[in-house]
């Protein structure tokens, strides 16, 4: 029975990303589609030039000739030759994998959240929540439904730092070389910047914990990590000054986010959605959101603060919060080293989601210990009317200072954030008054995280017929039958569909 309890919860973790993924999983024939999605635009494409050599010429293609002169495909990380589970993209038709392939990661990175908290001393409940959190936050599915291969990468990252801490504690090489391995699959799985991202998570941790030989330790991880990857490392850092982030100050700094996206934290959508955006810089959609209620629980860690993985995670929360929203700072952490060498370090903002992740399973523990007490209902109380007044008081200072589109979207927006706290804090004040039910009252917790998320996350999954999203027309006969050796360019995805040029 033991055991049985200490599997219930990977199996509820493996069962709710498949419920999350049903479009995916009931339409065997279809990809995972949005018309702008980077799947449809590169990877897809891409991955069927690879599966088309392998396929035909028996090789795996270095070297990608359709795009201007002749692209590397060995030295772009997106392109991931040698990610080991990419190896189902030159067996298979390559369109209908995108959506196994989301779905088989974020369980995977539920899982390995769970672990990495029933590491670091959380209990089996407290460790589901912390999945919970993860697996389905708003950043991890905004990264899939714009066709970021960046969420092969996030998933790594309980991982890396389950290993790291392992090796911290232990002093054990062992275990830095198990960092050094998770680390080359983060790079294998397309992309750089997260694996920085992870490093800087690693790095900090080495600095808390002031160990003799702790920075000794992190350099023979990642010693390990560059001799595991330098098949990918070594090309893609000789190409990458030929590369747009190789330009300077401005296209590193596009994609990054004002200072007045931050209210995106607690109430996706409020300048909008992709269709009628009005706000400054880019669309960010539920991007950096970890959900209302998950970042209610999670403030109840600060009962738990003289934990050093809570104060440690509060910290780095802010922390990457602060390089999000640089603000007049931009230029600044331009200048730190490697930060100029991406774009979107809005992207930081998954070291945010996944500390709150970990906290929310910290204050879960808290939060039912309150409820055996009677003292939660005050405490969320509390909680929520400090979050009713920041978000009242950024709307009055933006509307003192811009012209607020008070609109549908907006207001729907507001009555689902205060729908949401107050549903929370209605759990709260019944179960205070009857403790010996905190079994429901748990179970009751799940439901509302679950719904938190899944509101804002599930519409973002969507399929469509690769037969209609790839369909001939008149334009592209044309094209096939006049471009000769010439080469066609589009300036922006309206003039021509990206994977066409």
């Amino acid at each position: 029975m033991r055991n049985m309890g200490l599997r219930k919860y990977p199996w509820l973790i493996t069962i709710l990303g498949l419920i999350f993924f049903w479009k995916i999983l009931i339409n065997p024939g279809k990809m995972i589609y949005w018309s702008f999605s980077d799947i449809t635009l590169y990877h897809s494409p891409m991955k069927f030039i690879i599966h088309r050599a392998f396929n035909t010429q028996g090789t795996v293609p270095l070297w990608n000739p359709y795009i201007f002169g002749g692209t590397s495909l060995a030295a772009n990380p997106q392109a991931g030759l040698f990610y080991p589970l990419n190896i189902f993209f030159l067996l298979s038709s390559p369109d209908q994998l995108f959506g196994y392939l989301a779905v088989l990661h974020i369980i995977l990175g539920g899982l390995a959240m769970y672990f990495l908290a029933r590491n670091i001393g959380l209990e089996k409940y407290p460790s589901f929540i912390s999945a919970l959190v993860f697996m389905f936050s708003g950043q991890l599915i905004s990264y899939i439904y714009e066709g970021h291969f960046i969420f092969l990468n996030a998933v790594w990252i309980p991982l890396a730092f389950l290993a790291y801490d392992k090796t911290i504690i232990n002093q054990d090489i062992k275990y830095a070389s198990i960092t050094g391995a998770i680390l080359a699959l983060q790079l294998f799985s397309g992309g750089i910047q997260l694996v920085f991202y992870t490093v800087i998570l690693l790095f900090l941790w080495t600095l808390y914990n002031m160990k003799k030989k702790g920075l000794y330790i992190l350099a023979v991880a990642l010693l390990i990590f560059l001799g595991l990857s330098a098949i990918q490392a070594v090309p893609t850092y000789e190409l990458l000054e030929n590369s747009r982030r190789g330009i300077g100050f401005s296209d590193p700094m596009s994609y990054s986010q004002p200072l007045s996206h931050i209210i995106g934290l607690v109430m996706p959508y409020f300048y909008g959605n992709i269709f009628q955006y009005w706000g400054g810089g880019d669309f960010l959609g539920i991007f950096g959101y970890a959900g209302i209620i998950p970042l209610t629980v999670a403030a109840f860690s600060l009962y738990a603060r003289k934990n050093r993985y809570v104060r440690f995670f509060i910290f780095l929360s802010i922390f990457a919060i602060v390089l999000a929203f640089g603000g007049p700072l931009r230029e600044v952490i331009y200048r730190l080293p490697g930060f100029n060498s991406f774009r979107a370090h809005g992207r930081i903002l998954l070291l945010h989601t996944f500390s709150i992740s970990i906290l929310a399973g910290f204050g879960s523990k808290e939060l039912v210990r309150r409820i055996r007490v009677g003292g939660a209902r005050g405490d969320a109380l509390k909680i929520c009317f400090a979050l009713s007044i920041f978000l009242l008081a950024y709307i009055l200072v933006y509307y003192k200072y811009t012209k607020l589109a008070m609109e549908k979207d907006l207001l729907l927006n507001i009555f689902l954030f205060y729908f949401l706290i107050l549903s929370f804090v209605l759990a709260a004040t019944v179960f205070s008054k009857y403790p010996h039910k905190t079994r429901l009252f748990k179970a009751v917790l799940v439901l509302l995280i679950i719904y938190n998320l899944w509101l804002y996350g599930m519409p973002l999954i969507n399929v469509g017929d690769p037969a209609t999203i790839y369909r001939g027309n008149e334009l592209l006969d044309f094209l096939s039958a006049n471009a000769g050796s010439n080469r066609v360019y589009a300036t922006n995805y309206h003039d021509l569909p990206q994977q066409i040029t």
